[in-house]
């Protein structure tokens, strides 16, 4: 799990090809894909669900996902795999509840955090809209206005 965190992809490879375990669960029920979801390392994860079949849907005790991870952690590219190649659906809206919370406390001030995160935090918010509205348009829905 540290390696897929740590963004050592040549680590997990080796892990991997030696047949490590990669349905272990920590003692809050986050598998490798939570860990690699929060390190934040596109190749680690696509290489967890491509090769070792590591399930990226998978809630923990909290249920939280690894698309939860990602926006707990501003990991932009990583929750926009999930998103929109992957198709991970937010389930009870718990990442986009949390992406929405780092906009707002970032508009009011609270938190201080470096502005280079705030953009990759308000890129990981602004998956929630686009996906929403491509599904919306998936199944023929259109807002109030008719569009």
């Amino acid at each position: 799990m540290w390696s897929a965190w740590s963004r050592s992809l040549d680590i997990v490879k080796l892990l991997v090809r030696n047949r490590a375990d990669t349905t272990k669960l920590n003692r809050n029920g986050c598998t490798v894909a939570h860990w690699a979801a929060s390190g934040g390392d596109l190749a680690v994860c696509q290489y967890l669900h491509k090769l070792a079949n590591v399930d990226f849907t998978v809630e923990n005790f909290a249920r939280n996902t690894p698309l939860s991870h990602t926006v707990a952690y501003g990991r932009f590219e990583v929750a926009k795999w999930l998103k929109e190649d992957l198709k991970v659906d937010d389930t009870g809206g718990n990442a986009e509840g949390l992406a929405s919370d780092f906009v707002n406390w970032a508009d009011m001030g609270v938190g201080l955090i470096p502005e280079e995160e705030e953009v990759e935090r308000r890129s990981v918010y602004s998956l929630f809209n686009s996906f929403k509205d491509w599904r919306r348009e998936e199944m023929g829905e259109t807002d109030n206005n008719g569009e």
